[in-house]
């Protein structure tokens, strides 16, 4: 559950960096995330910020350590090679009947969302909250994916 924790938060934006969030996207309820968080806290592996907008919203982000705790798992897990591709929407098309028939969100990629805009070049705004994007943002995870 550690290493979900830690995956989910590098690779999620702004808008999904929550308890909330992260009890949702693997399924688990908020007090069982909680307790999962502080024992990573505690090992400070990742770190809990009060939102600068919303004061009364917490975002977590991994520390220096969490990245480099996460790099060495990362390292020493397979990878897909190119013949195993035909693999991804297969798994793809069942997680997302898994999710559905479970009632869970979906979550998903920034930039293939429906309200993922693209302006001008490199610019990009969340038609949903309205604020503007980096093209970085775009490529990381997000609960408000539709």
């Amino acid at each position: 559950m550690h290493v979900h924790i830690l995956e989910y938060l590098a690779e999620c934006n702004r808008y999904s960096n929550t308890t909330l969030a992260v009890s949702e996207f693997l399924g688990q309820t908020k007090g069982t995330m909680s307790q999962s968080l502080k024992l990573l806290e505690e090992k400070e592996f990742l770190a809990r910020e009060a939102d600068l907008v919303d004061r009364r919203v917490v975002r977590l982000s991994l520390t220096t350590s969490g990245k480099q705790l996460l790099q060495r798992i990362r390292a020493g897990l397979p990878r897909l090679q190119k013949e195993d591709k035909a693999l991804v929407n297969p798994l793809r098309s069942l997680l997302r009947t898994w999710q559905k028939d479970r009632g869970y969100a979906a979550f998903g990629l920034c930039y293939t969302c429906k309200y993922n805009l693209r302006l001008e070049g490199e610019q990009f705004r969340c038609g949903l909250t309205g604020e503007d994007l980096k093209e970085v943002e775009t490529k990381k995870i997000c609960r408000e994916h539709a």
